[in-house]
């Protein structure tokens, strides 16, 4: 019996220089829970770009629905970002709606959802 060839890409590595987007797609967060992270995260090299309503506040969530989803489209959109980091998610993402995945045609994506801890990281590949 023949092995079925699998159609998923391996995105290669991550290098330093690359750039990294944070954002928050549910939960809101501040800049002193997520400096730690920010250190790690440039101590191997890379370059974060956060989210412009990363900081937002809207009742428990990091900005509006509509802040939030302009974060996301604008990291996927961006040619410059090698992958995302979504510092948090939850209950608050199935509200973001119509994204637009037309000007997105990287080659290599990471999209990580860092639960809780960022240094108990359980990450988990998502492909639009």
């Amino acid at each position: 019996m023949k092995k079925k060839q699998s159609s998923a890409h391996i995105p290669t590595y991550l290098k330093q220089g690359d750039k990294i987007g944070l954002i928050s797609t549910a939960r809101k967060i501040n800049k002193e829970e997520l400096q730690s992270a920010i250190e790690l995260l440039t101590s191997w090299g890379l370059e974060i770009v956060l989210g412009q309503n990363l900081f937002n506040s809207y009742h428990q969530f990091s900005g509006t629905d509509q802040e939030r989803q302009s974060d996301l489209q604008h990291m996927l959109d961006n040619e410059y970002v090698k992958g995302i980091i979504c510092v948090r998610g939850g209950y608050g993402t199935g509200y973001l709606q119509s994204l637009s995945y037309h000007k997105f045609s990287k080659e290599i994506f990471l999209f990580l959802y860092a639960l809780k801890n960022i240094y108990k990281w359980k990450p988990s590949l998502l492909l639009p």
